[in-house]
């Protein structure tokens, strides 16, 4: 009797769970990711202050806009936004440059405290609904952390290059996203984004 050929079970390179015919397959690469360990650029904007949002921030905020009204950057002058951790730790950041500060990590404080610094007058968060605007592209995080963990510096140009990403303030909020989601995502990377420069700093190499 001849045994029937047996499709192997196809699985996620990260987190193990089942592929199925809508999940992402690298072609660089060769693997497979689920819809939760594929990074993407696609867009959504906030229906009152009109900031602008990657996918996996939208989707770790619920769609909910978490800018700071009447906020400026004491960096680049452009609004601020109230972050959190997966473990509820809050900062500040800007929704546009690499400006990010860590407090207290309180919710009310972290608010309070762009007040004390100047940076804006009774603060509060947004909380607008985000609409998607652009479907953007999904690209591989597995080709994405080989890339940043090589080198010691890399520019935005080649990382937008390796990703299909056109624009150096795209290639900004993925990394910033890599920064603040990376437990999430699956990643292990150790270093932080120069905006100024336009280049991603590998901590780990430049310490050696």
């Amino acid at each position: 009797m001849q045994e029937e050929n047996s499709t192997p079970t196809l699985t996620c390179g990260i987190c193990s769970t089942t592929i199925t015919k809508d999940d992402y397959h690298c072609k660089k690469c060769g693997q497979y990711f689920c819809k939760k360990h594929v990074g993407s650029t696609k867009i959504y904007q906030c229906s009152k202050c009109k900031s602008k949002y990657l996918h996996e921030d939208a989707q770790f905020y619920d769609g909910i806009c978490q800018a700071i009204m009447n906020s400026r950057c004491s960096k680049c002058g452009k609004m601020l936004f109230l972050g959190h951790t997966k473990s509820g730790t809050y900062f500040i950041m800007c929704t546009t440059c690499d400006f990010t500060r860590f407090g207290s990590g309180e919710r009310e404080k972290e608010l309070n405290d762009t007040e004390f610094h100047g940076e804006a007058k009774s603060p509060r968060t947004c909380e607008g609904k985000l609409m998607r605007i652009d479907d953007g592209k999904d690209f591989c995080l597995a080709c994405l952390k080989k890339l940043l963990n090589s080198y010691a510096t890399v520019n935005f140009s080649k990382i937008g290059s390796e990703l299909g990403i056109k624009k150096d303030i795209d290639v900004l909020r993925v990394l910033k996203n890599l920064n603040t989601h990376s437990d999430e995502l699956g990643m292990t990377v150790e270093g932080s984004a120069d905006y100024k420069n336009k280049i991603w700093i590998n901590v780990r190499k430049n310490r050696r």
